[in-house]
């Protein structure tokens, strides 16, 4: 007769539990820590960003344009044309950038940032003139955990 393949022995109970309870801490540990996290900043507010967290730099757009003008000779059609021949040769990428860009600023608008450098978290929480964000997301955490 041969053994059944999932004994019922305490110690293969206890690697089955603890298995599955890893299992469930992997699947529910980024609902439970996992937060969104925003840093609005610009090219005169460095921070030291976090990992994950969506960087909107409000004066990319700007840079961006600045790139495109750059080296314009002094009349208007020419400048044109080669504004958009280096918007074509920028493609699918650079049309991305400028898109992104102009998004970052609607969005920080929208949650009514009033300075920079901002860490929003949740949309709900912020913190001004951190330029460390983990250390924002920590005074941010703090503060929740002592709010009911």
């Amino acid at each position: 007769m041969t053994a059944p393949l999932f004994s019922s022995t305490p110690r293969l109970r206890a690697a089955r539990i603890a298995c599955a309870g890893g299992l469930l801490l992997c699947l529910l540990a980024p609902a439970v820590f996992a937060a969104d996290v925003l840093v609005v900043t610009d090219s005169r507010h460095p921070v030291q960003s976090a990992g994950g967290a969506r960087m909107i730099e409000l004066d990319l757009s700007e840079r961006i344009e600045a790139e495109l003008a750059a080296g314009l000779p002094n009349d208007p059609s020419r400048a044109a044309a080669l504004v958009q021949q280096r918007l074509r040769d920028g493609g699918q990428a650079l049309q991305r950038r400028i898109g992104n860009a102009y998004q970052g600023v609607t969005d920080a608008w929208g949650l009514g940032i009033a300075r920079v450098p901002a860490v929003v978290v949740d949309r709900r929480y912020v913190v001004y003139g951190e330029p460390n964000v983990a250390r924002a997301v920590a005074r941010i955490e703090a503060h929740r955990r002592t709010q009911p």
